[in-house]
């Protein structure tokens, strides 16, 4: 069984620097992605972390390399740029340059 992706989760969570980044995924793929891309979306299970430290690990370990599988597959078609976009500000607050993730 599939489960759609929830935000709700990510809130429930308390921890913004996920829901900034739930966020972000989520409206690429919303606003830019081809119908057939929409089940690429990452669950909220990526986004589910008891801390900053360890969202920032989950991001740098698990979101990032999935994004940049599928930017390299070409699986997002002309939502590949904003995809792009994002993923690079992921990669900042991993870095700690994008708030407190």
């Amino acid at each position: 069984m599939t489960v759609a992706p929830n935000r709700a989760v990510v809130e429930a969570q308390g921890l913004e620097p996920a829901i900034r980044a739930f966020d972000m995924i989520s409206n690429v793929f919303i606003e830019h992605a081809p119908g057939e891309a929409l089940h690429l979306l990452p669950g909220h299970a990526y986004f589910l972390a008891k801390s900053a430290a360890e969202l920032r690990e989950r991001l740098r370990f698990e979101v990032i390399p999935l994004i940049d599988e599928y930017l390299q597959q070409g699986l997002l078609g002309a939502a590949s740029t904003e995809l792009f976009a994002v993923r690079d500000s992921l990669d900042d607050m991993v870095q700690g340059h994008g708030g407190t993730a």
